[in-house]
């Protein structure tokens, strides 16, 4: 069976920027059932992601992404 990337694609996607707290990300990343997401700099280029497993539970709520993120993927 051969699908096509197109049919299997996500067309809006859900984005964090390094400076949204935890507790934002967490309850963005959840809304939209979504367990990992792309984290992009102010030009939209992507930076890092952020996981809802993992350091992000260890952190306060109000502590910014930026300290959790995987820059390296």
């Amino acid at each position: 069976m051969s699908i096509s990337v197109e049919k299997l694609m996500v067309r809006s996607v859900v984005i964090a920027q390094p400076h949204q707290s935890v507790e934002h990300v967490r309850n963005m990343l959840g809304k939209n059932s979504l367990s990992a997401g792309p984290v992009v700099d102010s030009e939209g280029h992507p930076v890092g992601i952020v996981s809802t497993t993992g350091p992000v539970q260890e952190l306060k709520p109000g502590a910014p992404i930026s300290q959790i993120m995987t820059e390296q993927v």
